[in-house]
């Protein structure tokens, strides 16, 4: 009797992380025969109107986090080694937007 209801106990405990923090959500029976289903996570699309850019789903202004930099490259240094890192730390700033100056006497291909 005790292990069974450990074993209930773990059971519901493992319930509540599964519903709670990894982003499953119940459903009945009656709406497509399944107990766990994962929520898809979409970014919506935008559109321009005016000067401003809004969301598609709620229509929303959005603002927008953006950064100018500019590629260079010279003897011995070459665009890809230090510009993608800094691209890659762009990503987990989240920013959306990107201001790139490329000096097209210097560089000739990107």
């Amino acid at each position: 009797m005790k292990k069974l209801s450990k074993f209930l106990i773990s059971s519901v405990i493992l319930f509540f992380i599964l519903t709670l923090f990894l982003g499953f959500q119940i459903f009945s029976i009656q709406k497509g025969h399944q107990f766990f289903q994962k929520q898809p996570h979409y970014l919506p699309a935008l559109y321009v109107e005016g000067n401003s850019i809004k969301r598609s789903d709620n229509h929303n202004k959005v603002q927008l986090k953006g950064v100018t930099t500019m590629a260079f490259a010279y003897d011995g240094y070459q665009i890809d080694k230090g510009f993608i890192e800094i691209l890659e730390k762009l990503k987990l700033w989240k920013v959306n937007l990107l201001g790139l100056y490329a000096d097209p006497l210097i560089i000739k291909t990107i």
